[in-house]
């Protein structure tokens, strides 16, 4: 069985496509590939690379371009004919327009649907806001009709409601170790000390991740401390500082790692699983995109035995309630957060059991 996984938008190293799919497929022992834009030191656009036991085939850098898909083609092109793939198993909604390509190469395509695309495109604001509805209803058809012609994977529960024959695999955490413990060397000097009640978030810091509106627990109690990790840019660093400085909180209360940088998920994970963290954050400013996501971190963090405080949103409460691994951000939250006592062995959420389900996939796609 040899399976190929393509993306002209995520990072060569995107956790779910390379951490999750292609390390642990080339750990079972299946034969995998990797295409994916060339964003590594060392590598050529066109040809073929080792990364951490994963064989990548590089396509051009990503860029913000809407033909990125066909700047590609040919690159792409190349790179199956050179494979000769049984299965494709494509990430990203551009690429449903050349699935009748990729059947040229194979009669086995599958579609991985990371995200709630037709939300996602409404409030993008990178989209101009003209424009949106209309491309996000084409998203919406392209979708509709993958899941009747080919096999479609959804990331998280509630997509089953859009796409009811999909296969789960669920965005549970995997194995981040990195190939050398050399990358985590420059973080291991940083220590947070006791005299503060540390909160942690991980993942991309933006406004609309609440970025800002994280930090108003600073403001409930002069004892608490945030540090986040990952990926921010200069400007919301800036919307950060002045933030701070406007409140009148004390710099040595919150710690950025990521200014302008990208943090790759061994680092993401090092940091979770130190002992120090009061409570993980998910506290986003109200978006519908995000009101029933249950967020990689929310496993995460319970993985690494940390307490959850996220938003009062429909989904991540009944999420909260469900799994009894948290407290919701309202009125008595600090006396709940304080008292809480979870259970830390009651659930599994692992990545094992997930490639499992895409594992009975691909075989009964080669089985037809």
């Amino acid at each position: 069985m040899k399976v190929v996984h393509l993306t002209v938008v995520h990072r060569t190293k995107d956790t779910r496509i390379f951490y999750r799919y292609c390390r642990t497929l080339s750990k079972m022992n299946v034969d995998n590939y990797l295409i994916a834009p060339l964003d590594l030191e060392g590598f050529t656009e066109g040809e073929f690379g080792i990364v951490e036991g994963v064989q990548v085939g590089f396509i051009k850098k990503r860029t913000n371009s809407p033909f990125r898909v066909f700047n590609n083609i040919k690159l792409i092109i190349k790179h199956l004919k050179c494979i000769k793939p049984d299965i494709v198993h494509f990430h990203d909604p551009e690429l449903l327009i050349i699935i009748p390509i990729l059947r040229l190469y194979t009669k086995k395509v599958v579609y991985d649907i990371h995200e709630d695309n037709y939300r996602n495109i409404l409030q993008k604001k990178a989209v101009p806001s003209i424009l949106r509805p209309m491309i996000a209803y084409t998203v919406r058809l392209l979708e509709a009709i993958a899941h009747k012609t080919i096999s479609t994977v959804i990331a998280e529960r509630y997509y089953q409601e859009m796409f009811p024959k999909a296969v789960q695999a669920l965005n549970y955490p995997g194995d981040y170790s990195p190939e050398t413990s050399s990358i985590l060397d420059e973080y291991k000097h940083i220590v947070f000390g006791r005299e503060h009640k540390w909160f942690l978030y991980t993942g991309n810091v933006t406004e609309e991740r609440g970025a800002l509106e994280q930090l108003k627990i600073l403001k409930d109690d002069p004892s608490y401390a945030i540090c986040y990790v990952g990926y921010c840019s200069g400007n919301t660093y800036k919307s950060i500082k002045t933030w701070l400085l406007d409140n009148k909180i004390d710099e040595s209360r919150f710690y950025l790692i990521g200014l302008e940088q990208f943090i790759p998920q061994p680092v993401i994970e090092y940091f979770q699983s130190k002992k120090c963290w009061y409570a993980g954050l998910a506290l986003f400013p109200f978006n519908s995109f995000y009101e029933r996501k249950e967020l990689t971190k929310f496993f995460e963090y319970y993985n690494n035995r940390i307490v959850l405080l996220c938003s009062d949103f429909i989904g991540w409460r009944n999420f909260v309630e469900e799994y009894e691994l948290g407290v919701l951000y309202r009125d008595g939250y600090k006396e709940k957060l304080s008292l809480i006592e979870v259970d830390f062995n009651k659930h599994i959420f692992t990545w094992d059991s997930q490639i499992q389900n895409i594992e009975k996939m691909y075989h009964r796609l080669l089985l037809k």
